[in-house]
Protein backbone atom coordinates (compact mmCIF):
# COMPACT_ATOMS: atom_id res chain seq x y z
CA UNK A 1 0.00 0.00 0.00
CA UNK A 2 1.16 3.41 -0.89
CA UNK A 3 0.38 6.30 1.15
CA UNK A 4 0.72 10.39 0.56
CA UNK A 5 0.68 13.05 2.93
CA UNK A 6 -1.45 16.03 0.96
CA UNK A 7 -1.66 19.47 3.35
CA UNK A 8 -1.00 17.66 6.10
CA UNK A 9 -3.47 14.62 5.92
CA UNK A 10 -3.03 10.97 4.92
CA UNK A 11 -4.13 9.13 1.94
CA UNK A 12 -3.74 6.00 0.22
CA UNK A 13 -2.09 6.53 -3.16
CA UNK A 14 -2.94 5.40 -6.58
CA UNK A 15 -1.63 4.57 -9.82
CA UNK A 16 -2.61 4.17 -13.16
CA UNK A 17 -0.66 2.32 -16.05
CA UNK A 18 -0.23 5.92 -17.72
CA UNK A 19 1.32 7.00 -14.31
CA UNK A 20 -1.13 9.11 -13.49
CA UNK A 21 -1.80 9.62 -9.93
CA UNK A 22 -4.24 10.01 -7.43
CA UNK A 23 -5.49 10.06 -3.62
CA UNK A 24 -7.65 7.92 -2.72
CA UNK A 25 -10.21 8.42 0.24
CA UNK A 26 -13.46 7.07 1.71
CA UNK A 27 -15.34 10.50 2.22
CA UNK A 28 -16.32 12.97 -0.06
CA UNK A 29 -13.71 16.10 0.37
CA UNK A 30 -13.06 19.10 -1.73
CA UNK A 31 -11.68 18.73 -5.32
CA UNK A 32 -12.52 15.03 -5.21
CA UNK A 33 -14.36 12.88 -8.00
CA UNK A 34 -16.45 9.72 -6.83
CA UNK A 35 -15.30 6.22 -8.18
CA UNK A 36 -17.40 4.34 -9.58
CA UNK A 37 -18.25 1.22 -7.54
CA UNK A 38 -16.35 -1.69 -8.79
CA UNK A 39 -15.33 -5.37 -7.54
CA UNK A 40 -11.43 -5.35 -6.34
CA UNK A 41 -9.05 -8.14 -6.27
CA UNK A 42 -10.16 -10.07 -3.67
CA UNK A 43 -14.07 -10.20 -5.34
CA UNK A 44 -15.20 -7.25 -2.88
CA UNK A 45 -17.38 -4.73 -3.93
CA UNK A 46 -16.25 -1.01 -3.55
CA UNK A 47 -18.09 1.92 -2.76
CA UNK A 48 -18.15 5.40 -1.46
CA UNK A 49 -14.61 5.77 -2.54
CA UNK A 50 -13.33 9.33 -3.92
CA UNK A 51 -10.13 10.27 -6.00
CA UNK A 52 -8.34 13.52 -6.35
CA UNK A 53 -5.37 13.66 -9.13
CA UNK A 54 -2.71 14.96 -8.35
CA UNK A 55 1.12 15.39 -9.22
CA UNK A 56 3.97 14.01 -7.37
CA UNK A 57 5.21 17.68 -6.29
CA UNK A 58 1.72 18.56 -4.55
CA UNK A 59 2.69 15.41 -2.11
CA UNK A 60 4.19 16.22 1.27
CA UNK A 61 5.50 12.85 1.64
CA UNK A 62 5.21 9.36 0.01
CA UNK A 63 5.81 5.95 1.34
CA UNK A 64 5.15 2.30 0.93
CA UNK A 65 3.55 0.81 3.86
CA UNK A 66 5.47 -3.11 4.19
CA UNK A 67 5.04 -5.72 7.67
CA UNK A 68 6.61 -7.80 9.13
CA UNK A 69 4.83 -10.25 11.84
CA UNK A 70 6.30 -12.76 14.81
CA UNK A 71 4.36 -15.75 14.37
CA UNK A 72 6.24 -18.66 17.07
CA UNK A 73 9.23 -17.12 17.49
CA UNK A 74 9.95 -16.60 13.34
CA UNK A 75 9.38 -13.10 11.41
CA UNK A 76 7.62 -13.17 8.28
CA UNK A 77 6.36 -10.88 5.28
CA UNK A 78 3.06 -9.87 6.28
CA UNK A 79 0.69 -8.81 3.94
CA UNK A 80 -3.08 -8.07 3.94
CA UNK A 81 -2.38 -5.97 7.73
CA UNK A 82 -6.16 -4.35 7.52
CA UNK A 83 -7.96 -7.57 7.17
CA UNK A 84 -7.14 -8.29 10.80
CA UNK A 85 -9.85 -5.93 11.37
CA UNK A 86 -11.97 -7.12 8.58
CA UNK A 87 -11.95 -10.55 8.73
CA UNK A 88 -9.67 -11.59 11.65
CA UNK A 89 -7.00 -12.83 9.83
CA UNK A 90 -3.93 -11.54 7.61
CA UNK A 91 -1.66 -13.31 5.85
CA UNK A 92 2.52 -14.13 6.16
CA UNK A 93 4.51 -15.20 3.72
CA UNK A 94 7.70 -17.56 3.19
CA UNK A 95 9.99 -19.01 0.97
CA UNK A 96 11.63 -21.37 3.18
CA UNK A 97 10.14 -24.78 2.68
CA UNK A 98 11.28 -25.94 6.12
CA UNK A 99 9.21 -23.74 7.56
CA UNK A 100 6.85 -23.63 5.76
CA UNK A 101 6.36 -27.78 6.16
CA UNK A 102 7.05 -27.21 10.35
CA UNK A 103 4.26 -24.44 10.59
CA UNK A 104 1.73 -25.96 7.66
CA UNK A 105 1.66 -23.19 5.19
CA UNK A 106 -0.11 -23.88 1.92
CA UNK A 107 1.89 -23.63 -0.86
CA UNK A 108 1.32 -20.57 -3.19
CA UNK A 109 3.37 -20.70 -6.16
CA UNK A 110 6.47 -22.30 -6.98
CA UNK A 111 8.63 -20.52 -4.43
CA UNK A 112 6.53 -18.91 -2.09
CA UNK A 113 4.23 -20.30 1.10
CA UNK A 114 1.26 -18.45 2.77
CA UNK A 115 -0.72 -18.75 6.11
CA UNK A 116 -3.69 -17.02 7.68
CA UNK A 117 -3.16 -16.06 11.19
CA UNK A 118 -5.12 -14.30 13.27
CA UNK A 119 -4.71 -11.30 15.90
CA UNK A 120 -3.92 -13.53 18.85
CA UNK A 121 -1.34 -15.30 17.02
CA UNK A 122 1.26 -12.53 16.37
CA UNK A 123 3.78 -11.86 18.58
CA UNK A 124 4.99 -8.46 17.00
CA UNK A 125 3.87 -6.39 14.10
CA UNK A 126 6.18 -3.81 12.59
CA UNK A 127 5.11 -1.80 10.38
CA UNK A 128 7.96 -0.67 7.93
CA UNK A 129 7.63 2.48 5.99
CA UNK A 130 9.82 2.83 2.50
CA UNK A 131 10.00 6.53 0.73
CA UNK A 132 8.96 6.53 -2.71
CA UNK A 133 9.02 9.51 -5.29
CA UNK A 134 11.59 12.03 -4.79
CA UNK A 135 11.41 11.63 -1.01
CA UNK A 136 13.33 8.24 -1.53
CA UNK A 137 16.41 10.34 -2.13
CA UNK A 138 15.76 12.50 0.73
CA UNK A 139 14.35 9.86 3.52
CA UNK A 140 15.09 6.73 4.87
CA UNK A 141 13.28 3.47 5.45
CA UNK A 142 12.03 3.89 9.08
CA UNK A 143 10.60 0.82 11.31
CA UNK A 144 7.63 0.86 14.16
CA UNK A 145 7.07 -1.76 16.20
CA UNK A 146 3.02 -1.86 16.89
CA UNK A 147 2.26 -2.56 20.98
CA UNK A 148 0.70 -6.02 21.06
CA UNK A 149 -2.37 -4.21 22.82
CA UNK A 150 -2.71 -2.26 19.73
CA UNK A 151 -2.28 -4.34 16.68
CA UNK A 152 -6.13 -4.60 16.47
CA UNK A 153 -6.30 -0.67 16.75
CA UNK A 154 -3.78 0.07 13.82
CA UNK A 155 -5.36 -2.80 11.31
CA UNK A 156 -8.55 -0.86 12.01
CA UNK A 157 -6.13 2.80 10.97
CA UNK A 158 -4.87 0.80 7.83
CA UNK A 159 -8.57 -0.73 6.83
CA UNK A 160 -9.33 2.74 6.81
CA UNK A 161 -7.23 3.25 3.86
CA UNK A 162 -8.21 0.50 2.01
Amino acid sequence: MKIGIYNNKSYRLAITKEKKLFLMHRDMENGFEHVPDYYNYKDELITNLYQKEITENDLEDAYALKYEAVYKGVRFEAFQVEDLFNKGKMQIWTENDDIAEKYDFERMDMYWYYKFIEEKDIEELVEIREPIFKFKDTKKVTKQVIPKDKILQYSEYIASFA
